[in-house]
């Protein structure tokens, strides 16, 4: 099985809940709005993340806390 891509994963390393609009989070990432938007629903729809679209505040999901932790445990093994 193969593992799906976590997008926003650099975002959540030091904090589980980030507030960014999605021009902060298009800078953020290196790419254009619209690419950034298409990777944050990815990461919703495959539960990485929450997000208060209202607010524009994302929160790490227990999958996605995870993912990161599995990530740090690979790079420093």
């Amino acid at each position: 099985m193969q593992e799906q891509p976590f997008h926003l994963q650099d975002l959540f390393k030091k904090e589980p809940k980030v507030t960014l609009t999605d021009q902060e989070l298009a800078d953020a990432l290196g790419m254009s709005i619209e690419c950034a938007i298409k990777c944050r629903k990815q990461d919703v729809e495959q539960g990485f993340i929450f997000a208060d679209e209202a607010s524009s505040t994302y929160y790490l999901s227990p999958i996605g806390f995870d993912r990161i932790q599995t990530l740090k445990l690979r790079h420093y093994s």
